[in-house]
């Protein structure tokens, strides 16, 4: 262990924080949304992360009793109660696992290096080493893809059963039934066929939930923790990334949308995803530098209606940087 280092006064606000917490369990949560989330044990993911960090924390100096204490909730967490049988509960398991593992190796061999960075380089290595696994053993993407389908069809199951139920209350309290019932029918149409757009993206929301607990862990533990294992997480208005990740979106849309690529039109859709989602953040980003906090909700409200305005808001970015033009302005 190295030497204790000088705590580090807690600065940082909870109310971002909460907010981005909410955020993150009501889609993991959710039943309509919830099935959209691979990870179901969110609190599991987050926990296990944290443990990670108070692990590093301790190597750099922190108290013992604090890694201990993570550690130890996350083993109840992630062993606890385990269904017989269920292959996904083990295969969830397995990637939280994975990821707190190579994010507190990436957080103990490069101090410095920015959140965002750490971050999706942990998806990444995750990735490549559960490729790598699933490549060693015969027959073992068949497997993957039948144990997540099925884990996706279960998922709806039970909420179009909810929808079904609280379907027919609706329309017998409904004044114009029929055209109540028209519209359910066509919601519940939409919902049937989820598992497939879920089965299908499942990389990309496997990747964007991933990103979303290692952000969240990181910023939980610097807040109840003076012991720095990184830079802390900086505020929304703040967020930007490499321009050269452009070129991901570029490959995801040249795959897409060449016939000559068809075969592998399912890698390009979740690529194109993945990074259209990232922009979308940073175009909140700017928004939210831009306005100051002052009108920042009811904008970004006003622009979520219409999610490609703010992700070709945070795409230019990339070559018009429009936080620095507004302070040279």
């Amino acid at each position: 262990m190295t030497a204790a280092p000088a705590p580090e006064p807690r600065t940082q606000r909870w109310r971002g924080l909460v907010f981005a917490l909410i955020a993150f369990v009501v889609v993991s949560v959710v039943p309509v949304l919830g099935f959209y989330a691979p990870v179901k044990a969110w609190h599991v993911m987050l926990t296990t992360i944290i443990a990670a960090c108070a692990v590093v924390g301790w190597i750099r100096g922190g108290q013992a009793l604090t890694a201990i204490a993570w550690l130890g909730a996350a083993v109840l967490l992630l062993f606890r109660q385990a269904p017989a049988g269920d292959a996904y509960f083990w295969l969830e398991r397995g990637w939280i696992l994975l990821v707190a593992g190579v994010f507190g190796l990436t957080a103990l061999l490069s101090e410095n290096r920015p959140l965002f960075g750490r971050a999706l380089l942990t998806v990444v290595a995750s990735f490549a080493i559960a490729l790598a696994g699933l490549g060693a053993g015969a027959g073992s993407f068949e497997r993957l893809q039948t144990i997540v389908s099925g884990e996706f069809v279960t998922r709806n199951q039970a909420t179009l059963e909810a929808f079904d139920a609280g379907a027919e209350e609706i329309v017998g309290a409904a004044a114009n039934s029929e055209n109540v019932a028209q519209s359910l029918a066509r919601t519940r149409e939409r919902l049937r066929v989820a598992p497939q757009i879920s089965g299908m993206l499942t990389p990309a929301f496997l990747a964007l939930q991933t990103l979303a607990a290692l952000a969240l862990a990181w910023a939980i533990y610097h807040r109840l923790s003076r012991v720095r294992v990184g830079p802390v997480t900086a505020p929304l208005r703040e967020f930007r990334f490499n321009d050269q990740l452009v070129w991901g979106l570029a490959v995801g849309l040249t795959i897409l949308l060449l016939p000559a690529f068809e075969e592998a039109q399912a890698i390009g859709l979740n690529l194109v995803v993945f990074f259209a989602m990232l922009y979308f953040l940073r175009g909140l980003g700017v928004l939210a530098w831009v306005t100051k906090g002052g009108v920042f909700v009811i904008l970004a409200v006003l622009f979520s209606l219409f999610p490609p305005a703010l992700g070709a808001l945070g795409l230019s970015d990339t070559w018009l940087d429009w936080r620095s033009r507004a302070k040279a302005a």
